[in-house]
């Protein structure tokens, strides 16, 4: 015995895959966009990746920034400082390099450069002070401030969100 099964579709294969990258490279901008302004919020709140306060500013450190007029905040510098020997704003300068159809991935790079090294690695990773530093050959800790916050993983809210959203998107366009 023999059968035949005719399956009707109501929508095209073809025009699902082309679909298929718009909603991926949209879930990905969204993620992209979500994480470099979380992290600039981390930045204003001294929190790390995972949400945690920053240590406290040693007193050498306090002196040294009131000195420069930089205030008490942790990786924050106000906007009316006029301290010449510092660049305002280096450590959240970021580049985006967004996602295409043939390179589905992001990346948020850290741009801002201080002798020659990328000014947020610094602080990062943590780095000892130069030998022609106000405070010569001092460790300054490291702050995880810069790379996938907690509500951008795998199990983070923004993250969950942005899946839903996208699984949605791929229903409806499977559905037309």
């Amino acid at each position: 015995m023999t059968w035949i099964v005719d399956i009707d579709t109501n929508y095209s294969f073809s025009k699902l895959e082309k679909k298929l990258n718009g909603i991926a490279i949209e879930a990905l901008n969204t993620l992209m966009n979500g994480l470099n302004a979380d992290i600039q919020k981390n930045i204003d709140d001294s929190r790390d990746i995972d949400g945690k306060s920053f240590a406290s500013m040693r007193e050498s450190t306090l002196n040294i920034r009131k000195m420069r007029g930089d205030g008490t905040k942790v990786l924050a510098r106000p906007p009316s400082n006029k301290y010449k020997g510092v660049k305002k704003g280096k450590l959240r300068l970021t580049r985006n390099k967004r996602p295409t159809p043939s390179n589905l991935s992001f990346e948020i790079a850290m741009v801002g450069k201080w002798r020659g090294t990328t000014y947020g690695v610094l602080h990062n990773e943590g780095f000892t002070t130069a030998s022609d530093s106000m405070i010569p050959g001092k460790r300054v800790p490291a702050r995880k401030w810069f790379g996938i916050t907690k509500d951008f993983r795998e199990k983070g809210q923004a993250y969950i969100n942005t899946m839903k959203l996208a699984n949605t998107r791929i229903k409806t366009a499977m559905g037309k």
